[in-house]
């Protein structure tokens, strides 16, 4: 397995990258940390000195690869500086790379991460063609023992898209639960072909199915990771507008979802 960790060298992004690695050691991936930088143009007749600045970010990038390897010693770190839009770059290192996941922090100092809600992590999580996880700026990991996966089980062709769930489980003891969100519980329908196909997916871990009754999914998937002491949170692809609103809401106005906890977005 192979993790891609994009830097700005932000606290936040070094935060981000502290989560990642331990990460990767537990799940025993290489990680690949990556720092794009560009210049926006807003002189027609300037031209930027690419090779002087990309010796200096090479420097950095290797003080920074050489603090990491000394305190993480069994994790294999390469990294990459690369000049170019952070969304671009990270689309042709996942395709080039053979990445797995992304891990991001929510919010970085300077232009090479935005803020979660920005128009950069947006189009990552939209444009990049693997799985991402966003680490909130205060996310400390401390192991993965609660995992909640939202699920309204609409039809799927392909369960590949939950891999990086099953690698997670296969390394840790972390209980599963599904959540599916209903505006009206119906105690006798029948289980969906989807539920089914979940459910023997999943059917050597420590699973657990969840019905919750509410008009306002947000709320009750906030109120269901808080009751549970959800480690970390998945959505799938299809669900990223509805995750942007809860998570925009947790930031914002410090409601329901703890500030510390990850969400995994995982792509169909």
């Amino acid at each position: 397995m192979k993790i891609l960790i994009p830097t700005d060298y932000s606290l936040n992004a070094q935060q981000a990258t502290n989560y990642g690695i331990k990460l990767a050691q537990i799940l025993s991936a290489d990680v690949l940390l990556v720092h794009a930088y560009h210049m926006p143009v807003v002189d027609p007749n300037f031209v930027p000195n690419i090779g002087a600045d990309s010796e200096k970010e090479e420097q950095k990038m290797l003080d920074k690869v050489t603090q990491f390897k000394a305190v993480f010693k069994n994790v294999s770190i390469d990294s990459r500086v690369i000049y170019g839009p952070i969304v671009d770059v990270l689309d042709k290192l996942c395709e080039g790379e053979n990445i797995d996941l992304v891990v991001m922090g929510t919010k970085g100092q300077t232009n090479a991460i935005d803020g979660l809600i920005g128009t950069i992590a947006s189009n990552v999580l939209k444009n990049v063609g693997c799985d991402v996880l966003v680490v909130p700026a205060e996310a400390e990991f401390a192991g993965l023992d609660e995992i909640v996966l939202a699920t309204d089980y609409h039809q799927l062709d392909d369960y590949s898209c939950f891999n990086t769930i099953k690698k997670i489980l296969d390394r840790t003891d972390a209980n599963l639960a599904l959540v599916n969100v209903q505006n009206e519980l119906n105690l006798f329908q029948i289980p969906s072909r989807t539920e089914n196909r979940l459910q023997e997916f999943f059917n050597n871990y420590k699973l657990s199915k969840h019905f919750v009754q509410s008009d306002d999914i947000e709320a009750a998937l906030e109120h269901f990771a808080k009751s549970h002491a959800a480690d970390l949170i998945v959505l799938t692809a299809p669900h990223y507008s509805f995750w942007q609103k809860i998570w925009h809401r947790s930031l914002s106005k410090k409601m329901a979802l703890h500030s510390e906890l990850p969400v995994l977005v995982l792509k169909e």
